[in-house]
């Protein structure tokens, strides 16, 4: 849930009442179901989105699998070019805190402009939230300003601010009743503080996910102490996901971050898990609150598929495969399986066995030209159909953004925030084999094609070569 900046007519989907304010942000918005509630309704919701109106046709994140761990999300979208975060810190001038007017000049003797970072590597990169507040303001409400600055909706009590003292991270502890009175305010420069959390030095809680395994529960949530290990708390999740304990060692703990993109690590076994989690929250409680641990399989138990168009029509497999082995500079096959082929559109689909092997396929390939043509390379998700609730019938979007003059554009933008940017596909990337091919494993799925006449055509004549 986020906060502020709520369509207007927005009402609270707990108490049905207006949420919405033309005077200042109010109320909070999911990011995934577009749910909205007053600030202290939505306390009252569920801490797990259910994908709201939307569920029965949204393809579940956690029924997809994609390598991810190198090609940016950009390239896995085909998205082209680079669009900012609006939760991203910012980063200013000194200058930019000079007060020049007499209005502004009065307004300074009350006031103190703050620069609030979030842990070490915040200021390491020098990235900060700024704030004004009273210079009569009390510790609760600065702290209360910070977590608001950057979204935490947390229990208040769990956090607390401190003094800035240099670059090198030496902080002190800010104290009631004027915690600003003494504050350094280093020369040219605005105060500045750090948001902490309050770590307890012999337990924490966390949430482990299941993931990609097949478990009655979404996630569990573990207290681990200092004597807990990485594997210890595998063990553990998979007891209470009822999975046979004993097997952890067929297992990873994965960190999943959602910074500025994703980004995958994998845990030592022998980590210790507390300190994990307290370096993670001292190093940046904005990216604390973006990682989630999942836990995997070791052997990947997936297949990992890559799309290539724009290839001559109508040859042999055995030409194909010699093109591919030409253009990824190799003497032998590094790709498992090749097919189906669309001999009609000069597009085919190659299968790899390890995430690393389509990745670095997709890199080589996908400035590739043959012919005086540009191929089009796409590395293509995976359903798990089996990851599906019963009454789940996915939508598969399939838009031509230069139908209507070029409102298409719009359209998918519109739908990749509404669904899941995975179930929906461009047809001038690829055309709709690709999105058809994706949902190729799907029992019950409908879809949606937004074009013109001979978008529907187009679409109606790719159905008919995916079931032959």
């Amino acid at each position: 849930m986020r906060e502020g900046n709520i369509p207007r007519d927005s009402k609270c989907v707990v108490c049905r009442k207006a949420c919405w304010s033309y005077e200042c942000l109010a109320g909070m918005k999911c990011a995934w179901c577009s749910a909205t509630a007053h600030a202290i309704c939505y306390r009252q919701m569920s801490l797990e989105c259910d994908f709201g109106a939307l569920r029965k046709i949204m393809l579940p994140p956690n029924a997809l699998t994609i390598p991810r761990t190198e090609l940016p999300m950009k390239q896995l979208l085909n998205i082209q070019g680079a669009h900012l975060e609006a939760s991203s810190p910012v980063k200013t001038h000194p200058e930019d805190s000079a007060l020049n007017s007499p209005d502004e000049a009065k307004e300074k003797e009350d006031y103190e402009n703050l620069r609030i970072f979030d842990g070490n590597s915040s200021l390491r990169k020098h990235e900060y939230r700024t704030a004004t507040v009273p210079k009569t303001a009390s510790m609760q409400q600065i702290r209360d300003m910070a977590l608001r600055r950057f979204h935490i909706s947390d229990n208040p009590d769990c956090y607390y601010v401190t003094q800035v003292h240099n670059d090198n991270g030496e902080e002190e502890l800010l104290e009631d009743p004027l915690p600003l009175r003494n504050v350094r305010r280093p020369e040219g420069r605005r105060a500045q503080i750090f948001l902490r959390y309050k770590d307890d030095p012999e337990k924490a809680v966390v949430k482990l996910y299941g993931g990609w395994l097949r478990v009655p529960v979404t996630c569990c949530s573990l207290l681990v102490t200092k004597e807990t290990l990485v594997q210890d708390a595998v063990a553990e999740a998979l007891d209470r996901f009822g999975l046979d304990r004993n097997l952890a060692n067929r297992y990873n703990l994965i960190e999943v971050s959602l910074d500025r993109g994703v980004a995958e690590r994998t845990a030592n076994p022998h980590e210790n898990m507390l300190q994990l989690v307290r370096n993670l929250r001292k190093d940046s409680l904005r990216r604390y609150h973006v990682v989630r641990f999942y836990i995997q399989e070791k052997d990947d138990p997936h297949d990992h598929a890559v799309f290539v168009g724009n290839l001559p029509l109508s040859l042999a497999q055995r030409q194909y495969e010699r093109i591919l082995l030409r253009l990824l500079g190799a003497k032998e096959k590094p790709f498992t399986a090749i097919g189906p082929i669309y001999f009609e559109y000069g597009s085919l689909v190659i299968t790899f066995n390890t995430a690393k092997a389509a990745t670095s396929a997709v890199q080589r390939l996908q400035n590739a030209v043959y012919e005086e043509k540009k191929l089009i390379v796409l590395c293509l998700p995976n359903v798990q159909p089996h990851m599906l609730s019963p009454d789940c019938e996915p939508l598969l979007v399939l838009v031509n953004v230069k139908s209507g003059g070029c409102q298409g554009n719009e359209l998918i933008k519109a739908f990749r925030r509404l669904l899941n940017p995975f179930q929906v596909f461009d047809v001038l990337k690829g055309g709709p084999l690709v999105g058809l091919y994706v949902f190729r494993n799907v029992p019950k799925y409908k879809i949606l094609a937004c074009g013109g006449d001979g978008t529907i055509g187009w679409v109606l004549q790719c159905l008919d070569i995916a079931k032959q």
